[in-house]
């Protein structure tokens, strides 16, 4: 198959940029063991979890417009949120990420002139979590600069304030090894004169190169060229109509359900490192969800190829077609669906005998099928989790512990 590679890349200033952030968030990581960090008189909030702890004007104004605030105390029900610690300024010291009602990451707060560094540390095991580094950059108390860096990719955000009601903000997602650096570029507008307004200045993502989020066939796949029957001859339209009768006669056919069925399915893309695999446990990275198994399986083979971790040791990967349970809705969540996955743990902590449903198109439809989940498969943990169809949830590779 011809391997298609974007041309589009950085100039030299905003390479040497980003690397020099991913190598000082990198460096003050380093400098710092689980046990530097003491606990102190500290007064806690929370906050629903809605993604990362960023705190830059995006996700600010995100927030706002979902009514997320941090609260002094955590509202019943809720198991998807942080805990924040603060000391006596308002600084941040420390923040708890729960998943599932679970601690799940401990980020302890650096402060270094002016810049926020949040490093991710396990309770568990005591050492650095395996997840992003974040960064805040202040000028006086606004946030300027933010990113989230791991070993090999950097997602930066910048804020320009052009005026008190206007900026320019800036997104890259920066792999600097990978065949694809420049996963997404954007630059836009954000105006909060009369609520809040999006001009877009400038996009790119090597996704839409492949054309995945359009729901269509990637760039590179040819399509065989069909004439329309107001343009044949008799000779040709008769020719035509000979080949659809016989290949009905030869029993090429499926009833109008299964034709209805077959269009409300997805395709799961799952990665897997096959050395890290032992017994029961294997070592899975969940890529994303896709219309067609042509994507899935371009997707998959991109990151075989070009992806950090994935191209360096021995990996494969599995598709699974998922049902869609229900009508997907129109407008901006047409392609969210909701996914159940249970699964019990080793000693070692793994996840192991894992069992994952096919896809719900409305969150309490998925809510309502987990009882049924549960008392046909008996697992100690279960989770609800949402996806968004053609979105690669996985984007940074990985990278082996050195132990």
């Amino acid at each position: 198959m011809k391997t298609y590679k974007s041309k589009y890349d950085l100039d030299n200033e905003y390479r040497l940029m980003l690397k020099g952030l991913m190598g000082d968030a990198q460096a003050v990581c380093r400098q710092y063991e689980y046990g530097d960090f003491a606990d102190g008189d500290y007064s806690v909030s929370y906050k629903r979890k809605q993604d990362w702890f960023l705190e830059g004007l995006i996700p600010r104004l995100r927030d706002e417009k979902q009514g997320v605030k941090e609260r002094d105390k955590l509202r019943k029900g809720t198991k998807n949120y942080y805990s924040v610690y603060r000391d006596e300024q308002g600084l941040i010291r420390k923040a708890v990420s729960y998943v599932d009602g679970k601690a799940d990451v401990t980020y302890f707060a650096v402060y270094k002139e002016n810049k926020r560094y949040l490093l991710p540390f396990s309770d568990v095991w005591q050492r650095r979590y395996p997840t992003y580094t974040i960064v805040s950059e202040y000028n006086g108390d606004e946030i300027i600069k933010e990113y989230m860096v791991n070993d090999c990719q950097i997602v930066y955000y910048g804020y320009e304030k052009r005026s008190e009601e206007e900026y320019r903000v800036e997104v890259i997602n920066y792999i600097p090894n990978g065949d694809y650096p420049v996963n997404a570029y954007e630059v836009f507008t954000v105006s909060l004169v009369n609520g809040i307004e999006y001009s877009d200045e400038r996009s790119y993502s090597w996704y839409d190169e492949f054309n995945c989020q359009r729901k269509g066939l990637p760039y590179m796949q040819e399509l065989p060229e069909h004439m329309i029957a107001a343009d044949m001859t008799e000779e040709q339209l008769n020719e035509e109509l000979e080949k659809g009768y016989t290949f009905m006669q030869e029993g090429n056919t499926m009833t109008a359900d299964t034709a209805f069925a077959k269009a409300r399915c997805s395709f799961f893309l799952t990665l897997t490192d096959t050395e890290l695999s032992y017994g029961d446990n294997t070592e899975d990275f969940c890529i994303g969800l896709f219309f067609s198994e042509m994507e899935a399986k371009l997707i998959a083979e991109h990151y075989l190829k070009n992806v950090k971790g994935f191209c360096e040791y021995p990996c494969t990967y599995r598709i699974t077609q998922k049902k869609i349970i229900g009508i997907l809705p129109c407008g901006n969540d047409s392609s969210c669906v909701w996914m159940l996955t249970g699964w019990n743990t080793n000693a070692d902590l793994d996840e192991i005998d894992v069992v994952e449903s096919d896809c719900y198109a409305d969150e309490s439809q998925a809510y309502e099928a987990l009882d049924e989940m549960k008392a046909k498969y008996p697992r100690s943990e279960w989770a609800v989790n949402r996806w968004v169809i053609c979105k690669c949830e996985w984007q940074a590779g990985f990278s082996r512990s050195e132990e």
